[in-house]
Protein backbone atom coordinates (compact mmCIF):
# COMPACT_ATOMS: atom_id res chain seq x y z
CA UNK A 1 0.00 0.00 0.00
CA UNK A 2 2.94 2.35 0.58
CA UNK A 3 3.80 2.37 -3.12
CA UNK A 4 0.15 2.92 -4.01
CA UNK A 5 -0.15 5.90 -1.66
CA UNK A 6 3.11 7.32 -3.01
CA UNK A 7 1.83 6.87 -6.59
CA UNK A 8 -1.42 8.61 -5.61
CA UNK A 9 0.49 11.67 -4.36
CA UNK A 10 2.75 11.71 -7.40
CA UNK A 11 -0.26 11.50 -9.72
CA UNK A 12 -1.86 14.41 -7.90
CA UNK A 13 1.34 16.48 -7.95
CA UNK A 14 2.23 15.74 -11.58
CA UNK A 15 -1.24 16.19 -13.06
CA UNK A 16 -2.84 18.61 -10.57
CA UNK A 17 -5.74 16.16 -10.64
CA UNK A 18 -6.23 12.41 -10.31
CA UNK A 19 -6.20 9.76 -12.97
CA UNK A 20 -8.97 7.61 -11.51
CA UNK A 21 -8.30 4.49 -13.59
CA UNK A 22 -4.63 4.46 -12.64
CA UNK A 23 -5.31 3.67 -8.98
CA UNK A 24 -6.03 -0.03 -8.64
CA UNK A 25 -5.43 -0.64 -4.94
CA UNK A 26 -8.91 -1.60 -3.66
CA UNK A 27 -8.65 0.60 -0.58
CA UNK A 28 -7.80 3.69 -2.61
CA UNK A 29 -9.92 2.84 -5.65
CA UNK A 30 -13.14 2.30 -3.70
CA UNK A 31 -12.82 5.53 -1.76
CA UNK A 32 -11.63 7.48 -4.82
CA UNK A 33 -14.63 6.35 -6.86
CA UNK A 34 -17.02 7.27 -4.04
CA UNK A 35 -15.39 10.70 -3.72
CA UNK A 36 -15.54 11.35 -7.47
CA UNK A 37 -19.21 10.35 -7.51
CA UNK A 38 -19.94 12.66 -4.61
CA UNK A 39 -18.12 15.55 -6.30
CA UNK A 40 -20.10 15.08 -9.50
CA UNK A 41 -23.37 15.83 -7.69
CA UNK A 42 -22.91 19.60 -7.86
CA UNK A 43 -22.15 20.19 -4.21
CA UNK A 44 -22.11 23.61 -2.61
CA UNK A 45 -18.59 25.02 -2.05
CA UNK A 46 -18.85 24.20 1.66
CA UNK A 47 -20.01 20.61 1.05
CA UNK A 48 -17.36 20.16 -1.64
CA UNK A 49 -14.64 21.28 0.79
CA UNK A 50 -16.03 18.87 3.38
CA UNK A 51 -16.05 15.99 0.87
CA UNK A 52 -12.47 16.80 -0.11
CA UNK A 53 -11.37 16.95 3.51
CA UNK A 54 -13.09 13.64 4.33
CA UNK A 55 -11.42 11.94 1.37
CA UNK A 56 -7.93 13.16 2.26
CA UNK A 57 -8.50 12.37 5.94
CA UNK A 58 -9.40 8.82 4.97
CA UNK A 59 -6.14 8.51 3.02
CA UNK A 60 -4.16 9.90 5.94
CA UNK A 61 -5.70 7.31 8.27
CA UNK A 62 -5.09 4.58 5.69
CA UNK A 63 -1.38 5.47 5.85
CA UNK A 64 -1.21 4.19 9.40
CA UNK A 65 -3.90 1.56 9.90
CA UNK A 66 -2.37 -1.50 8.27
CA UNK A 67 1.16 -0.70 9.47
CA UNK A 68 -0.06 -0.41 13.05
CA UNK A 69 -1.87 -3.74 12.76
CA UNK A 70 1.16 -5.45 11.20
CA UNK A 71 3.49 -4.13 13.88
CA UNK A 72 1.68 -6.18 16.52
CA UNK A 73 2.16 -9.42 14.58
CA UNK A 74 5.81 -9.23 13.54
CA UNK A 75 8.26 -10.94 15.83
CA UNK A 76 11.38 -11.30 13.66
CA UNK A 77 13.81 -8.39 13.66
CA UNK A 78 14.25 -8.52 9.87
CA UNK A 79 10.54 -7.92 9.29
CA UNK A 80 10.33 -5.34 12.06
CA UNK A 81 13.11 -3.31 10.39
CA UNK A 82 11.35 -3.53 7.03
CA UNK A 83 8.13 -2.39 8.62
CA UNK A 84 9.95 0.49 10.34
CA UNK A 85 11.15 1.65 6.89
CA UNK A 86 7.58 1.46 5.62
CA UNK A 87 6.39 3.38 8.68
CA UNK A 88 8.85 6.21 8.02
CA UNK A 89 7.67 6.54 4.44
CA UNK A 90 4.03 6.38 5.52
CA UNK A 91 4.64 9.11 8.10
CA UNK A 92 6.01 11.35 5.34
CA UNK A 93 2.97 10.62 3.16
CA UNK A 94 0.63 11.28 6.10
CA UNK A 95 2.33 14.64 6.65
CA UNK A 96 1.59 15.61 3.04
CA UNK A 97 -2.05 14.60 3.48
CA UNK A 98 -2.15 16.64 6.69
CA UNK A 99 -0.89 19.73 4.83
CA UNK A 100 -3.57 19.19 2.18
CA UNK A 101 -6.23 18.95 4.89
CA UNK A 102 -5.03 22.16 6.54
CA UNK A 103 -5.10 23.87 3.15
CA UNK A 104 -8.69 22.77 2.61
CA UNK A 105 -9.67 24.01 6.07
CA UNK A 106 -7.97 27.37 5.46
CA UNK A 107 -9.82 27.86 2.16
CA UNK A 108 -13.25 27.19 3.63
Amino acid sequence: MTNDLDFFLRDLADNKSLTAGAHTNPVIKTRLNAWLTERSRGLSPRNLAEANQNFVSFLKIACQTDVTAAKQNLTYDYFQRGLADQQRMRNEIAEVFDKIIKGIQTNR
